[in-house]
């Protein structure tokens, strides 16, 4: 990244002071989904849970982080999406509460779904199924409900408000666009 000294501390506490990928994802997110009842610490534990209790968690992570800087143009850098794309961090946050969701522990699932709406502007429902590959750009008001699923890797890419009503169900395959 180019030189910025106002914001040093902040790229130190956010990317360099952490020894692993997963550390500072689950930095990130905790700091952005706690709220004054729940606090950093224990969304941070929850999230480390979750990625090292699924490997696939963290592959789909770093797939989406390539999705981003290859298909963004405006991105130049990989901490971009880590540290500003709110689609980036929607879609991470529903790879934790699609882990809780499936572990039985949909009231944390739910908290964490919620919190994610609220913080990003995405509302993904934890049992959604999404692929790894994926891009939520410019994701304000993108709605994903329980019965929606995306194919396999690079699966699709949201431009805008993306919503699916209750007259279908929406099925993702590989290497869609949505817009």
């Amino acid at each position: 990244m180019v030189a910025e000294p106002v914001l040093a501390s902040f790229f130190h506490s956010t990317i360099l002071e952490h020894n692993s990928f997963s550390s500072a994802i689950a930095d990130q997110l905790s700091n952005d989904l706690s709220n004054i009842s729940v606090q950093p610490m224990m969304i941070r534990k929850v999230i480390r849970e979750a990625i090292n209790s699924s490997k696939e968690i963290l592959e789909a992570t770093v797939s989406d982080l390539n999705a981003a800087k290859d298909r963004d143009p405006s991105c130049k850098y990989f901490s971009e999406p880590l540290l500003f794309f709110k689609g980036f961090k929607a879609l991470q946050s529903h790879r934790v509460a699609s882990w809780l969701w499936s572990e039985e522990r949909q009231t944390l699932a739910l908290f964490i779904q919620s919190r994610a709406s609220e913080v990003y502007g995405i509302d993904i429902h934890p049992a959604a199924e999404i692929g790894k590959g994926v891009m939520i750009d410019h994701g304000s008001g993108v709605v994903t409900f329980d019965d929606a699923s995306s194919g396999p890797p690079h699966a699709y890419h949201v431009f805008s408000d993306a919503q699916h009503g209750d007259a279908y169900t929406l099925h993702i395959g590989d290497r869609v666009r949505r817009g």
